[in-house]
């Protein structure tokens, strides 16, 4: 049963993923991939934060923790983008992105969890 509240999560973080990165996308900096995965860490730190405080069944922390932000934060996305970014020798645009996410990913998992305890 583990696998179908993952799979359900997944779908769902997966079209919302798609969808954003869509409405987001740009031709320099990867905008979209870059505000999703800041706002799905920070997400995940309220979940995170949720399940510290109060405990969140198995099946709520598989649907939204494994399955839903694991699949919309685009982790996988980040590094094509990045590559992308070296090929083209967009050197200052690749360490902005990678630096960026993952320091305001990290302060937005923080912040997130923390809101909660």
């Amino acid at each position: 049963m583990d696998f179908l509240w993952v799979g359900a999560g997944g779908a769902l973080g997966a079209i919302l993923r798609f969808g954003l990165s869509r409405v987001f996308s740009s031709v320099g900096m990867p905008w979209g991939v870059f505000a999703i995965n800041i706002v799905g860490s920070f997400l995940l730190g309220l979940v995170l934060g949720q399940q510290m405080k109060h405990g969140l069944s198995s099946n709520t922390m598989f649907f939204l923790a494994t399955g839903l932000l694991g699949a919309f934060t685009t982790f996988s996305a980040l590094s094509w983008e990045n590559l992308q970014l070296w090929e083209r020798g967009s050197y200052a645009i690749l360490i902005a992105s990678v630096v960026g996410q993952i320091v305001l990913g990290t302060l937005g998992l923080w912040w997130g969890r923390s809101l909660l305890n």
